[in-house]
């Protein structure tokens, strides 16, 4: 009994030790955390990833390209991603794109478009439109002697100047696509350098375009891509365009709603600007309205509208890289806007606002490049920290509830303790379990991502709450009519939930000052499983647990001694129930169970078909009326001599909250022995 004893106490302190040495995966998934599907592919690998939280995989994609960087899960449950092309021209730049492709479900590669050439390449993002179009961010070259003509400083131009251009494209059947609508930078430039050039002008007069001089980085790669864009986003009620360039530290908004030839110019579209800039934000001083203590963004990723429905509908969100030293900054802020519908144009000092909404800054989030940010429908923030490849939710008020560290590096997934090589993450984006593009798919959970992983006690919370009327007897205590509160009416019931150890291992923080009434007999811990049946139901299925009182009658309630459990009712498949109890053999729910209009129910008392194995595991304790079988203070779901030689061998004649007291009277004696252990023998539990 000792050595055992010893064994699993020698055991738990190794995994102790060996959890503080843990380098990637899954850290903690708090309860407050939304449940959801978290989809990413990581920089050097031709996989994209969907896991649960967990960190469970439930569904990959295999392409024969690395990301260029962004990938998107589109409503019908197919993947679009961006791929990686290198040419010679553009060689060596991060993010490059040039092809994008869509795949279904199961991996079927359905559609797939090239679009590159000289003097032209897609980078980074593309945004999913409504009408089924695509808008891809596109590099746009120009020579030394274009870039002079339009103003540029010869000081700062080398062999090549890279603009930006964004095109829509309609997909067509057999991997082909037409350009339906475009916008060109270099169309909306000014410059203060050279009055014989194009664009002349005073830079601090026309905010509405880009200054072609300003450089607000070093390195001939900073001053060949001169504007780095790295994000964009598309706003169907406004008709806009964000586009966020890095290398400026700003982003930009364009008015869609123009023809190709208005986006050409400086008229045309909702706003009458044309192509022109109706909205930018994150450094004045590139428009010279401004110096460098006036930047409100530093090297950004990610702006984008807060979607409708959500907290902060229609405001802005953006990752700020280098907030402060060594420090990112998740940031909300609302545009200012008049009544019909334009920005506010800007003061001396630039456009506003001048304070933001919300500001989540912490060196945890550090990330010198790519990164982003995204809101949650329970009004929670998923932040990705890209180059650590780091995941982590954030309440409102700045409370860390999960954080997630990307496995897979430049060479594949990791074991479990060591550190990938570049495992770069663009970004994270996580869908609700309701998520159009699941409804008719398998979300069945696999195992973690990283190789040899730790064992975990994860559990998924779900996302809207129901009551759980359920009825369980425990043979030990019970009568004629129902169970005995002899423990209860003796004061021997724990005040903390007794299922932190094996094998149960549930971390749950359940107590109570006092035992709140005297029909409770003793706790439970109750368990939620969704799988597409029965046997699949195996602890990688479990979507929720809870410990609860039951009481004389039966009812499982909660701390109060009186109400109905709570337990989250969104789920994919069908949902089974298990009951543990620390001296009874655990059982399961043979049929999954179904909604009423206020709560769930199952009773586990009025048949042996109501439990998953049937009699071999359960038992009619008295006529007509069926429970859990006592004798299994072992733990091990197996009535042997276990449970006599290292349990009640060792606790008989004496008192208290014991395992060998399978009547549940207060003390071990020859009853518990006799009437339950003895009689028992060789039943086991039949949960998967």
């Amino acid at each position: 009994m000792k050595k055992i004893f010893a064994l699993l106490i020698g055991l738990l302190f190794i995994s102790n030790a060996k959890a503080q040495e843990q380098t990637v995966g899954l850290f903690y998934n708090e309860n407050a955390s939304f449940n959801g599907y978290n989809l990413f592919a990581p920089f050097k690998t031709t996989t994209t990833y969907l896991i649960d939280n967990c960190g469970r995989l439930v569904n990959s994609w295999e392409s024969g390209y690395k990301p260029a960087a962004s990938v998107y899960l589109k409503e019908d449950g197919h993947l679009v991603r961006t791929c990686f092309v290198e040419t010679e021209e553009f060689a060596n730049f991060p993010g490059l794109g040039g092809r994008i492709e869509e795949y279904d479900w199961d991996g079927n590669l359905l559609w797939y478009y090239e679009y590159f050439g000289t003097g032209y390449q897609p980078h980074h993002d593309i945004a999913l439109m409504p009408n089924g179009n695509i808008l891809m961010l596109v590099w746009d070259s120009y020579s030394p002697s274009e870039a002079l003509q339009a103003g540029r400083n010869p000081g700062i131009t080398v062999d090549a100047l890279w603009s930006e251009k964004i095109i829509e494209i309609k997909p067509l059947p057999n991997n082909e696509a037409t350009i339906v609508w475009e916008w060109t930078l270099w169309d909306h430039l000014v410059q203060d350098f050279d009055s014989a050039k194009d664009n002349f002008g005073i830079v601090a007069d026309h905010p509405e375009l880009m200054n072609v001089n300003y450089s607000a980085t070093e390195g001939t790669n900073a001053m060949k891509d001169w504007i780095h864009a790295n994000a964009i986003d598309y706003n169907d009620k406004l008709d806009q365009i964000i586009m966020s360039s890095r290398n400026l530290s700003e982003f930009i908004i364009i008015d869609h709603s123009t023809t190709t030839m208005e986006a050409e110019g400086h008229t045309g579209g909702f706003h009458n600007k044309g192509g022109d800039i109706i909205y930018r934000y994150g450094n004045p001083e590139s428009y010279d309205r401004g110096v460098f203590a006036d930047r409100q963004l530093s090297f950004q990723h990610h702006p984008h509208w807060i979607p409708d429905g959500l907290m902060g509908e229609g405001k802005i969100m953006v990752f700020s890289n280098r907030h402060k030293t060594d420090t990112s900054a998740v940031i909300i802020l609302t545009p200012p806007v008049d009544g019909m519908g334009n920005y506010v144009a800007p003061g001396v000092s630039g456009f506003g606002p001048k304070d933001f909404d919300w500001v989540f800054a912490s060196p945890e989030i550090y990330s010198s490049a790519v990164s982003g940010a995204q809101r949650l429908p329970n009004g929670n923030i998923l932040i990705c920290s890209g180059i650590p490849g780091k995941f982590l939710e954030v309440t409102p008020d700045m409370k860390p509830l999960w954080r997630y560290v990307n496995p897979v590096g430049i060479n594949g997934p990791v074991d479990q303790g060591e550190t990938p090589a570049a495992n770069v993450a663009f970004r994270v984006e996580r869908f609700a379990p309701d998520f159009p593009g699941f409804a008719d798919v398998d979300l069945t959970p696999g195992e973690p991502l990283e190789l040899n992983p730790y064992p975990s006690d994860c559990i998924i919370s779900l996302d809207s709450l129901a009551k759980m009327d359920i009825k369980v007897y425990l043979e030990g205590p019970f009568e004629a009519n129902g169970m005995d509160a002899s423990l209860n009416g003796q004061g021997l019931i724990s005040l903390n939930q007794p299922y932190t150890g094996p094998p149960w291992d549930y971390h749950g923080t359940e107590c109570v000052d006092s035992i709140p009434n005297t029909d409770i007999v003793d706790w439970v811990l109750v368990e939620i499983r969704d799988a597409i049946s029965a046997d699949q139901a195996i602890p990688g299925s479990i979507v929720s647990r809870q410990a609860a009182f039951v009481l004389k009658n039966g009812s499982i309630v909660g701390l109060d001694g009186v109400s109905k459990i709570d337990f989250y009712n969104s789920y994919t498949k069908n949902l089974y129930i298990s009951i543990w109890h620390r001296n009874h053999l655990a059982i399961m729910s043979s049929q999954s169970f179904s909604l009423t209009p206020d709560s769930w129910q199952y009773d586990f008392t009025t048949s042996g078909n109501t439990v998953y194995g049937g009699s071999l595991g359960f038992k009619e304790i008295v006529a007509g009326v069926w429970g859990m079988v006592a004798g299994n203070g072992f733990h091990d779901n197996i009535i042997d001599e276990s449970d006599k030689i290292y349990i009640w061998d060792t606790e008989a004649g004496t008192k208290g909250y014991l395992l060998g007291d399978y009547n549940m009277d207060g003390v071990v004696d020859n009853k518990d022995k006799n009437d339950l252990l003895l009689f028992n023998l060789g039943k086991t539990g039949q949960v998967p």
